[in-house]
């Protein structure tokens, strides 16, 4: 099967599903990684792969910070859909952060997220990194008058962000019950 794929995608392990199987729609968890360069020269083999920051980051600010993310919440905020139609409400169940020489890497795992949400997630795990926010201002999310500030900060982060820093996504099924 790996013979017809793209050399950028294969496939590790596959077994048969239910006929009413959807990838999206049955996946009981979802991983993300998105990884940071913190030094001042980009690695120019990996530009398309890692967010060139080119900054310190401040790692222990951020895990405190992501450890008022982890569990269940309202992650209206993060998400750059103005309206949604579904709940917001998603179980964050691990946020993990680590270097790898000059690199910062970010693992998003939960049972969905919500449109741009760990994009934006990261920006603002960022920008505690950076000192711009502090970490107990994520204890605050829960607030609906505060939502709506961090909505509109969030907003003008995303249009500046870049989009290549995403480096893989992950999805797992309970295929059989």
């Amino acid at each position: 099967m790996n013979r017809y794929l793209p050399d950028d995608i294969a496939v590790l392990s596959a077994q048969e599903a239910e006929m009413r199987f959807h990838s999206r729609l049955n996946a009981v968890s979802k991983t993300y990684c998105y990884r940071i360069e913190t030094a001042a020269k980009k690695n120019v083999f990996e530009r398309r792969y890692v967010y060139g920051l080119g900054e310190p980051l401040d790692i222990a600010a951020m895990r405190r910070a992501a450890a008022y993310l982890t569990g269940e919440h309202d992650f209206k905020a993060f998400c750059s859909l103005k309206r949604m139609k579904k709940s917001t409400v998603r179980n964050l169940t691990a946020i993990e952060l680590t270097m790898q020489e000059s690199v910062c890497e970010l693992h998003f795992r939960g049972n969905g997220f919500l449109y741009n949400m760990v994009r934006i997630l990261t920006g603002t795990l960022i920008e505690v990194g950076l000192h711009k926010r502090t970490p107990e201002s994520f204890f605050y999310l829960r607030s609906p008058e505060e939502k709506n500030l961090w909505q509109k900060d969030i907003d003008m982060r995303l249009q500046r962000k870049e989009r290549h820093s995403r480096e893989n996504c992950q999805q797992c099924w309970r295929l059989f019950h």
